[in-house]
């Protein structure tokens, strides 16, 4: 059932590509073409302003990607990367919360690489207030099952992303938390 926590990961695979109603990102936010969920681009967009009204320049890197897409993603990764990182960091179909429309990759429009920036400063600081958490923090790779990757933000709302960070969680710490 499609949801803002689902919870789409190596343990929860998705058996079939979602109906979502994807919207483009804002150009203005965006190097290319980048779709999310209406209600997760509605936020990023508005996180994205607020963001370049204080000076931060947030860019979206990567939102929604198809079965298709993701095949083509592991593909490039294993050439120009090798296999061991693209284990490390490139989710495998079914498994990529892309699918979901929920998930985007920021970048910062003035430093790379992204964890030295003042975006991803802004953003640990920030994110929550949009209804956006990182997704893969630091010390929470054997709950995630991913390395840290300070650039993957998921949309689950605001009050779960106020809740999430506050308790230092990840989502599924929440998920295994809410159902109790």
């Amino acid at each position: 059932m499609y949801s803002y926590t689902m919870l789409v990961n190596k343990k929860n695979k998705l058996k079939k590509e979602l109906d979502i109603d994807l919207v483009m990102v804002s150009k203005r936010y965006s190097l290319k073409d980048i779709y999310l969920e209406r209600k997760c681009r509605n936020a990023f967009n508005l996180m994205a302003s607020k963001a370049y009204g204080r000076g931060y320049y947030l860019i979206a890197n990567s939102g929604y990607r198809s079965f298709k897409e993701q095949e083509l993603e592991i593909k490039e990764s294993i050439e120009n990367e090798g296999e061991e990182y693209t284990d490390k960091y490139v989710a495998k179909v079914g498994v990529s919360e892309h699918h979901t429309g929920l998930a985007i990759d920021i970048k910062s429009g003035d430093t790379s690489p992204f964890i030295i920036s003042r975006e991803y400063l802004w953003l640990k600081k920030n994110a929550f207030k949009y209804g956006f958490v990182l997704r893969y923090p630091e010390g929470k790779e054997d709950i995630t099952g991913y390395n840290f990757e300070p650039w993957h933000y998921r949309y689950v709302g605001k009050k779960v992303a106020k809740f999430i960070t506050k308790n230092n969680m990840v989502l599924e710490e929440y998920i295994e938390k809410m159902e109790v």
